[in-house]
């Protein structure tokens, strides 16, 4: 596996003034970032992570190669919400834990607007198509993001974080790390003619 490090857009701005030669190295890189699988995730990364960033509606951190800063990856977090009423009578929740453990879930939930609860949420989560699966796994991808979810939570507390993934990313990653199918639909991306799995984990019990 490929030695990276972990660059926050944030601190990619600031170096801009500190090494900005360093710092248009890394944008360059960025710029050339190419994900086949997805125009969507594809198009985020040239152009709507840092308005996303500048706004406030989600944190993105860069995986970069140490002594090169080549972009490998990267994964973006955020808050959401989420209808409890759909994850509790979802199949596969009742599939995944039993009636006295689905209690405990739903002990002392803080609802608002019906049923709704706010959630974590990993919106985007890539590796560059010219790194390998081998050269940098997507569950490490997901390690780093479900670390920095743990570090929030300590914060701001919070108990579940969801994910809205294609259906091939669900079965091949986020099902595998303990994510549970909640609902399925179709892409929200209307360049994409592909069924997407909507997720949950929760927080408490993460093993990173």
């Amino acid at each position: 596996m490929k030695e990276y490090f972990i660059l926050t857009i944030d601190e990619l701005w600031g170096l801009a003034d500190s090494e900005p030669e360093r710092a248009e190295r890394i944008k360059d890189s960025l710029g050339s970032f190419s994900c086949r699988r997805s125009p969507h995730i594809e198009r985020f990364a040239h152009r709507q992570m840092e308005i996303a960033e500048k706004q406030g509606e989600s944190r993105s951190y860069l995986l970069l190669e140490q002594g090169t800063d080549a972009f490998l990856g990267f994964f973006t977090l955020g808050l959401t919400s989420v209808d409890w009423e759909q994850v509790e009578n979802s199949d596969g929740w009742k599939s995944a834990y039993g009636k006295k453990k689905r209690k405990s879930f739903s002990s002392g939930l803080m609802k608002r607007d019906g049923s709704h609860i706010g959630v974590f949420t990993i919106g985007e989560l890539a590796r560059d198509d010219n790194v390998s699966a081998e050269e940098l796994p997507g569950a490490q991808i997901l390690r780093e993001a479900l670390g920095y979810v743990i570090e929030a939570q300590h914060i701001t507390a919070g108990r579940f974080v969801l994910v809205d993934s294609r259906e091939i990313l669900y079965r091949k990653l986020y099902g595998l790390a303990g994510f549970t199918e909640i609902a399925q639909r179709k892409s929200p991306n209307p360049d994409e003619d592909i069924p997407f799995v909507v997720s949950i984990l929760p927080i408490k019990g993460i093993s990173l």
